[in-house]
């Protein structure tokens, strides 16, 4: 990203160009640098450093953060009077923007387990209604009340899925206890029936 002209009078001035690679599921982010020369450059580093950071943790138009990436600051232009750190924060987060609308992502959503109370004729419906709402079983087992059945659901799934079980069993099923965020996962999007 350019931000301002090399030839204006005045104006910040800074470019970057940044490339960024996908890294396997749970390695986090990490940010390296390319762009080397005068001292004057390591506060531009670290500024471009922070407009990353800044735009992987706040996300691009509501998307949910950005995880898992290598991004490398691969080169850059400065005028020796009219760049600065700040100029350069802002043509990072610009370069983010840009790279994020043109590369293909994934949005992953939150998965949370957690136990659902059932009744023994309703431990099959409920199973099955589970994949459709892009979950899965964990476990069950056997209570004095019928089955417990953990369950790891997406978190968008889970805040309407108590209201969803209790009329699917007629009030016999209910969640209990409190969902535990699991992981991060890309989930596949159905529509209930």
């Amino acid at each position: 990203h350019r931000l301002g002209a090399a030839d204006a009078a005045t104006g910040a001035f800074a470019v970057v160009r940044l490339r960024i690679v996908p890294r396997s599921s749970g390695e986090g982010n990490i940010f390296e640098t390319e762009f080397a020369g005068s001292p004057q450059i390591d506060a531009f580093n670290t500024a471009v450093a922070r407009g990353v950071a800044t735009t992987c943790s706040e996300g691009v138009e509501g998307e949910g953060r950005i995880i898992d990436t290598r991004t490398i600051f691969i080169d850059g232009a400065f005028h020796a009077s009219r760049s600065t750190p700040a100029a350069f924060e802002r043509a990072a987060t610009a370069a983010m923007h840009a790279a994020c609308a043109a590369a293909t992502m994934r949005r992953l959503d939150p998965l949370v387990s957690v136990d659902i109370q059932v009744g023994r004729d309703h431990v099959l419906p409920v199973v099955n209604d589970l994949a459709v709402n892009g979950g899965n079983e964990i476990r069950r087992r056997l209570a004095a009340s019928g089955v417990v059945v953990t369950v790891e659901l997406p978190m968008r799934a889970y805040l309407v899925y108590g209201e969803h079980l209790a009329a699917m069993t007629k009030g016999a099923g209910k969640l209990i206890g409190e969902p535990k965020l699991t992981r991060w996962a890309e989930v596949r999007r159905t529509d209930r029936r």
